[in-house]
């Protein structure tokens, strides 16, 4: 993050809801669920100015994608952070409970207190790349895991012809 005084909205992410912590004007810490799709996403990000907040979220991959994406075309400063690091900030601080608010609460602390740089966004040619590759991954598990189906099923003494031929 820039070195500036923002403050950070910590951003924990799920599927269907973003659990974020942030403090207002008032110093007062407030943490709101609202749901992981675009129009919850930018009205959420309409009650915040790009001079005075950024954003830290978790890294989960495409859940996280969507937040990071409205964030930035909205002109915030956001950096991606690894849940790992986000876990080992937490044993360090020695909290064990795991909730939903208390993660977006470490998740801005951790901003807080570390500044982690922001995020520059890939090339549309290099997001399409790594979903094909990511792609090219699955299908070639999928096939691994088909064969050891296969190499299974052909142990069988009344093997069905057709259930192999699928196979």
């Amino acid at each position: 993050m820039s070195k500036l005084s923002k403050r950070v909205i910590g951003v924990d992410v799920g599927s269907k809801f973003l659990t974020v912590s942030y403090k207002n004007r008032e110093d007062l810490e407030c943490i709101l669920n609202i749901e992981n799709n675009q129009r919850s996403i930018l009205c959420f990000l309409k009650k915040f100015t790009q001079e005075d907040y950024c954003l830290v979220i978790e890294a989960t991959g495409n859940y996280s994608s969507r937040i990071l994406h409205h964030s930035l075309s909205n002109g915030f400063e956001s950096s991606l952070i690894n849940s790992m690091s986000i876990k080992h900030f937490g044993r360090m601080k020695n909290l064990i409970a795991k909730t939903d608010a208390e993660d977006a609460r470490l998740i801005r602390l951790y901003g807080e207190m570390f500044q982690p740089e922001i995020y520059i966004p890939k090339s549309l040619d290099i997001e399409h790349l790594d979903q094909e590759l990511k792609l090219l991954n699955d299908l070639e598990e999928e096939k691994r895991r088909y064969a050891v189906k296969l190499k299974a099923l052909r142990f069988n003494p009344y093997l069905n012809i057709n259930t192999e031929k699928h196979y």
